[in-house]
């Protein structure tokens, strides 16, 4: 709760390379107590001697490219000293696709698995696994009733008005007449599946890097991307048609 609270109300970064459906907000300061969860009590769920947070949204689902999350240099560095913490905020909890490493080229597909986590659950993986997101089942538009636009009068007009001023910065509502002078109201909720990531250094050695900076390619090729070889859950298809928005 603590966690939700703070979320931003709109996000202003876009995560880059081919991930512009994503949204975020990485914070500045290390560890969350400046988010109202202090680190003491992080330790008793994922041990770790430093933290980072980001907050995460999808604007619609585009499955992200197969991806770790820092270099192969630094993830060779660390020796899987850096974990991910995936942690939905909200009851529609949220979807990861992950992948097994494999290294030998020969082997030309590796189709993806599809991870749900629901709210109150965190999924800690190794930083070098390979994964990815930009998944959204929150609905795009929420209906409500019908208002008889023939009828309306001044009063419900201006309450009508009132109401869209004062509604939340996260969604936006949109009218929608048809030609018997019905309005339907829509509500657009711009975050979809709002979660949390965590960084965490667990060895007593390593450090969270100063950048956290996506990687798509090979660890032992970088001309080539890991999405020629790390393909998409053989499901997919049928999870965009009839779960993701």
């Amino acid at each position: 709760e603590r966690l939700t609270a703070s979320a931003p109300d709109q996000f202003a970064g876009r995560v880059a390379d081919f991930n512009e459906n994503l949204m975020y907000e990485m914070q500045s300061q290390r560890g969350l107590s400046h988010l109202g969860v202090p680190d003491r009590d992080l330790q008793d769920v994922v041990p770790a001697h430093e933290y980072l947070g980001s907050f995460l949204t999808t604007e619609s689902t585009v499955p992200q490219p197969a991806h770790v999350d820092y270099t192969w240099e630094v993830l060779e560095e660390t020796q899987d000293d850096l974990s991910l913490g995936f942690y939905p905020l909200t009851n529609e909890g949220m979807f990861l696709q992950v992948w097994p490493r494999q290294d030998d080229a020969t082997i030309s597909e590796i189709p993806g698995e599809i991870i749900f986590i629901p709210q109150g659950k965190m999924l800690v993986l190794p930083a070098s696994t390979i994964h990815g997101g930009g998944f959204r089942t929150t609905p795009m538009y929420m209906p409500t009733d019908d208002v008889e636009g023939e009828e309306e009068d001044d009063s419900s007009s201006s309450s009508s008005s009132s109401s869209l001023s004062s509604s939340s910065s996260q969604d936006r509502d949109q009218n929608h007449g048809d030609s018997d002078g019905n309005i339907a109201t829509t509500t657009f909720h711009q975050n979809g599946n709002l979660r949390f990531h965590l960084y965490m250094a667990r060895g007593t050695t390593s450090h969270l890097p100063t950048h956290q900076t996506n990687k798509y390619t090979e660890p032992n090729d970088k001309g080539r991307f890991l999405s020629e070889r790390y393909v998409d859950a053989p499901h997919m298809p049928v999870l965009q048609q009839h779960l993701f928005v």
